[in-house]
């Protein structure tokens, strides 16, 4: 799972997840890339992954905390309720060393 990827923070937040490719944004000089996942349930369809993620570059911890939540938010635009589509995001964000983090992702079923 060696995907690189340059870090990219959304500087506005006026979109829901679907339509975050129209906030505006900033590349950084950094580069993440999921070293490796683990996926769990709970019992009412909810799925969490556990992201090892290892970094590239000089960062702060505020962004790669921005960074993080923006790439893994997810919703969905649907006009009415209990859909069934996946929301969620970043939640837990773990430092281990200056350049491996543990990210806690979650997301649920809207019902």
């Amino acid at each position: 799972m060696t995907n690189l990827q340059q870090a990219y923070k959304q500087t506005s937040h006026r979109y829901n997840p679907d339509y975050a490719y129209l906030d505006s944004g900033e590349d950084l000089d950094w580069y993440w890339w999921i070293a490796s996942e683990t996926k769990s349930y709970d019992d009412e369809g909810g799925v969490y992954y556990n992201h090892l993620i290892n970094v590239i570059g000089e960062h702060t911890i505020e962004d790669f905390k921005d960074v993080m939540r923006d790439e893994f938010r997810r919703g969905c635009s649907c006009e009415y309720d209990c859909c069934g589509h996946y929301f969620g995001g970043a939640g837990t964000i773990k430092q281990l060393s200056k350049c491996e983090y543990i990210v806690v992702a979650a997301y649920h079923p809207n019902y």
